[in-house]
């Protein structure tokens, strides 16, 4: 069995992300990442610059990622009235629309991520994962950012 930690974790993010996204835009017609925008946005108008720091890609994805999602209309962008220099971004209806698809979707991914694990074996790997995100936010904090916002290209 296979022991090389990094390794492992890195294909099996790739691995996760390429069989989610490509089931998410079967199922939904979205992206993984415009599917975790629309998490983010389902309460509350953001500013743009939080969903920077909020969504695992580089800050030119971001913008392009809203851009076609407001072609599209899922979202709008529009001025913060605190701060005319920022954006805020809100979910439309038909964003808001999309969110029980996505949730039930989201919940079959993590039925079938469980396996026939059983719940202590579940609360070592959650414990595991927990470490690795404590760990990394205890590193160089300009690394991990850009980490966190690089990750979904590994």
């Amino acid at each position: 069995m296979e022991r090389r930690l990094f390794f492992l974790l890195n294909l099996a993010q790739r691995k996760l992300l390429r069989y989610a996204d490509a089931t998410c835009r079967a199922e939904t017609g979205l992206s993984v990442a415009q599917a975790a925008l629309l998490f983010e946005l389902a309460r509350d108008p953001r500013p743009q610059s939080e969903l920077v720091e909020a969504l695992p890609v580089r800050k030119a994805a971001v913008t392009g990622l809203l851009a076609r999602m407001e072609e599209n209309g899922l979202v709008v962008r529009r001025r913060d009235p605190a701060d005319g220099r920022a954006w805020l971004v809100e979910a439309t209806d038909a964003g808001r629309e999309r969110l029980p698809k996505l949730r039930r979707l989201l919940k079959r991914f993590n039925r079938a991520l469980q396996g026939d694990f059983n719940d202590e074996e579940l609360d070592t790997v959650i414990r595991f994962l927990n470490h690795i995100v404590t760990w990394t936010d205890q590193q160089e904090p300009s690394a991990s950012r850009k980490e966190h916002r690089d990750a979904a290209h590994l």
